[in-house]
């Protein structure tokens, strides 16, 4: 996903990445757009292993339309009740279906280790289709798998396969560049997920035989965020839990470490210094989402990461 960004005072800095990335769900903000397009034809095979780089940047994709993160709870009764325990739902209107009840509606609910499309009410609004696809799975580190359903892209029908952590690294697509991306393997599929700041579906390579590629779905989002200023992580300090539900703990490098925590939307939500070389921060009152702590020191070097909180 796009990088994301914070209120213009932050320092822009950049980070080197090594470390495998952690599967966590964090729902992208209601308001969210995200943008289907395809890619029709052969294209290189991607690699699995640690630390990989794909380069998908020169490939022709065609845009097939877009789909808006919506909370079902806005949603007229006609619309939800085809679905009624979906945790939330991709709105695609149309100048042909303008209205929510005609629209293409996808329904997705989330699972502790998992995000599944329970099913879509079609353009129109009059049917509805039943599925149980598994769109991505989470809590499974680099190397692990586990059994999944999912909707055969050829054949239409639900079928059951493993998942497996096969690859991260860096990932571009003719949308941008993309760090800490993992790729999950399941039979006729290579998926490409981002990790930060939020869990989202970048890629998906299609197979028609073992080794033959048909061609690939590209994703692209444009964040409900407010903010002005392209950030990235720094790690001179470290902070554990993360994810973190109650108290958050911090060691420094070094003393007098003016200590700020950001949400997505730029809002300073934590302000202190730290005369010590360590900190701990409750944030048990802190909505479940992704944060941004900025430390500053006394020859104004500014470090931040990210957290989750649960």
């Amino acid at each position: 996903m796009k990088k994301i960004t914070l209120l213009s005072s932050m320092l822009c800095v950049s980070v080197f990445m090594f470390a495998q990335p952690t599967l966590n769900w964090v729902r992208p903000p209601y308001g969210t757009t995200k943008t289907y397009n395809i890619h029709s034809g052969t294209m290189t095979e991607p690699t699995t292993g640690a630390n990989q780089v794909w380069d998908y940047s020169a490939i022709s994709v065609s845009n097939i339309g877009a789909g808006v993160y919506t909370d079902p709870a806005t949603l007229p009764a006609s619309v939800i009740n085809k679905f009624p325990t979906a945790t939330y739902v991709e709105v695609w209107t149309s100048p042909a279906a303008p209205s929510v009840e005609e629209a293409i509606v996808d329904y997705y609910k989330e699972y502790p280790d998992s995000l599944v499309r329970m099913g879509q009410q079609s353009s129109g609004g009059s049917n509805s289709s039943t599925w149980g696809d598994t769109q991505g799975i989470w809590n499974v580190s680099f190397g692990g798998s586990t059994n999944a359903t999912y909707l055969n892209q050829s054949t239409g029908q639900l079928v059951s396969g493993v998942y497996t952590y096969a690859a991260y690294g860096t990932l571009t697509t003719p949308y941008g560049t993309y760090n800490d991306v993992v790729m999950i393997t399941r039979p006729g599929s290579k998926l490409f997920f981002s990790t930060t700041p939020y869990y989202g579906l970048l890629m998906n390579v299609i197979y028609s035989g073992p080794t033959t590629i048909a061609g690939a779905y590209i994703y692209d989002y444009t964040f409900a965020t407010n903010v002005s200023e392209t950030i990235e992580e720094t790690t001179t300090f470290s902070l554990f839990p993360n994810p973190v539900n109650n108290v958050l703990n911090l060691v420094f490098d070094a003393n007098n470490q003016k200590v700020e925590i950001y949400n997505v939307l730029g809002e300073i939500m934590y302000n202190n210094i730290s005369l010590n070389n360590n900190l701990s921060i409750d944030v048990s009152a802190f909505g479940s989402g992704v944060y941004f702590i900025k430390t500053t020191d006394k020859n104004n070097t500014v470090s931040t990461q990210k957290f989750i909180k649960n």
